[in-house]
């Protein structure tokens, strides 16, 4: 174990919040914080240690300043504080305002780091389509990457042409706040779900039955389906955007979302979540319940919300 890793050890993380706070100085100075060893890709931000209590966490946001009414009013931005899953007494939560409250503020920093890493992917994108544009050439390196990438996003593209890079920009952008947080709120009960306090299973994902998967409670016999356990809250929510992204069950979402961008209108929520009635069984109803999710909570507001630089 590295010198780092076995500091992190060391650190007694159920000690007061001051000495969280030093504690966690000291990671971040020394390079300690890091996706190695957190199992987490992490850009400019703090990963915080769990499972802890939902007291810790809260304390925690507030000394990084994460005001969320301020960020509801665009006052203020959000901290790079990324939770690996939530907190171990969770359902201690009991009243429903306070829970939607302490979800929102574990899963907008997530969801914003997750975009984050999405619009890294069209910045190089736009190089690849500016360098053809003006007629250079691409190197070894930048066909393979895009080669990759159009395997992963599912797009039939053996060539890098302009068409090419502008039907694989329709698929790498970002999902709105507002809207990741409302599916994750109706698919985990806001965080009461046990597939999403034993698996960090926020969005309900499908997956073959394994050692690895949970199996729902009165599944029905005969089948074998089961839903996708993850390390992380992040590696959940990275999911969640590459399905709406790749399947072609979301082509409608994809399409009036690249509509929206060409036209230099902002990406929310609201418009789009009356495209996802293919996420559920329920169709329409699910439609009507996501829209119900947004407006009460104003969730609409968050998606001009950034992280801190």
């Amino acid at each position: 174990m590295s010198g780092i890793a076995t500091l992190c050890k060391s650190i007694d993380w159920r000690a007061g919040t001051r000495y969280r706070a030093l504690a966690l100085t000291a990671l971040v100075f020394l390079g300690g914080v890091f996706p190695a060893y957190l199992g987490i890709e992490l850009t400019r931000g703090i990963m915080s240690p769990g499972p802890r209590s939902v007291d810790d966490v809260l304390m925690d946001f507030n000394l990084q300043g994460f005001d969320l009414e301020a960020v509801f009013e665009g006052r203020g931005a959000v901290p790079r504080v990324f939770l690996p899953a939530l907190p171990r007494d969770w359902r201690k939560l009991a009243r429903a305002a306070e829970r939607k409250r302490a979800f929102t503020m574990v899963v907008l920093p997530l969801v914003l780091h997750a975009n984050e890493i999405l619009l890294a992917e069209r910045e190089h994108l736009h190089a690849l389509s500016a360098r053809i544009d003006a007629n250079k050439a691409l190197s070894k390196k930048d066909r393979f990457w895009f080669s990759e990438m159009a395997e992963l996003y599912k797009l039939d593209a053996p060539k890098v042409t302009r068409k090419a890079l502008n039907a694989l920009k329709s698929r790498i952008d970002i999902v709105p706040p507002s809207l990741a947080i409302a599916q994750a709120a109706i698919e985990s009960g806001w965080g009461t779900s046990r597939f999403t306090t034993e698996g960090n299973a926020l969005f309900g994902q499908w997956d073959e039955e394994s050692d690895t998967s949970m199996i729902p409670t009165g599944r029905d016999k005969g089948r074998t389906y089961a839903i996708r356990r993850f390390s992380t809250l992040l590696g959940s929510i990275k999911a969640y955007m590459h399905n709406l992204n790749s399947h072609r069950a979301y082509r409608k979402f994809r399409a009036a979302r690249a509509n929206t961008r060409a036209a230099g209108e902002e990406i929310s929520g609201s418009p789009l979540a009356k495209l996802l009635g293919s996420y559920s069984q329920q169709g329409p109803k699910y439609v009507k319940a996501l829209a119900s999710i947004i407006e009460k909570n104003r969730l609409d507001a968050l998606d001009r919300a950034v992280l801190k630089l």
